[in-house]
């Protein structure tokens, strides 16, 4: 009597598809890191994400052949195929999120609440490198910025400068920026605070600078500028921050004023 032996094969599209995917995570978590300390520039991690890009979207190919082989067939793998389809989708998130905000958010990497006569980058004139962004202004940006975030302006506070400048100052200590210069109002010298604020997973380095003019004894005025290092879009980046640091600003001033 003759036994049939049936060999189990194990689908190497599944094999393949769990360990590109899971390659993608040290490779970006390394990129993070070396990013954030300051090892590599900002074009060094996109060419990193995009690498990382393609291996996902090469695991998720894998992984949905591989499950028609292992449908078809019974080959083994399923759940090597179902790890490197999770991991490689939720890698392809990001493309998936940068396309969405470059088509939502308008084409800027400059943010001013004073277009006119925006806040001047001093200190961070002084470290830019050769190849990033510079650091003036482009009066282009300002018909682009009043019809993409019209909420951004000056914030009036009845408050001396010297009381509002302390405000700013805690504030970005409490943001954890870099400061780069700062220096208190006096007579009638503006006050005002540069920093470098790093973006929160790889640390792109954005520039700010805010300044505050006193409008008489007990009022004042708060300018603020944001503006990106790299690129010639910020996803909407700089003006989320200018909002909420604005926003909160008046928020801790409020109970202030009305003492």
């Amino acid at each position: 009597m003759m036994t049939a032996r049936f060999r189990l094969i194990r689908s190497r599209q599944a094999v393949w598809s769990r360990r590109l995917s899971l390659f993608t995570i040290p490779l970006l978590l390394l990129a993070a890191l070396l990013s954030r300390n300051g090892y590599i520039d900002p074009p060094v991690v996109l060419t990193v994400i995009s690498f990382a890009v393609v291996l996902a979207a090469l695991a998720v190919g894998l992984a949905i052949s591989a499950f028609v082989s292992i449908w078809r067939f019974g080959h083994l793998g399923f759940r090597k195929a179902l790890l490197g389809f999770i991991v490689g989708a939720l890698v392809l998130v990001i493309p998936g999120y940068v396309i969405t905000t470059v088509v939502d958010k308008p084409a800027l990497n400059d943010v001013s609440t004073d277009l006119q006569n925006p806040p001047a980058f001093i200190a961070a004139a002084r470290v830019r490198k050769a190849d990033e962004n510079p650091v003036a202004y482009n009066p282009a940006n300002a018909a682009i910025q009043q019809q993409a975030y019209p909420g951004i302006e000056p914030v009036e506070l009845k408050l001396s400068a010297e009381e509002v400048y302390r405000l700013v100052l805690e504030k970005v200590v409490a943001e954890r920026w870099q400061v780069l210069d700062e220096r208190q109002p006096v007579n009638a010298i503006e006050g005002r605070v540069e920093a470098v604020a790093p973006s929160l997973i790889f640390g792109f380095r954005d520039d700010v600078v805010i300044t505050v003019d006193a409008l008489g004894e007990e009022a004042s005025v708060v300018n603020m500028r944001s503006a990106s290092r790299y690129g010639r879009h910020d996803l909407g980046r700089n003006a989320d921050r200018i909002y909420d640091f604005l926003g909160e600003l008046i928020e801790t001033a409020s109970p202030m004023e009305t003492r």
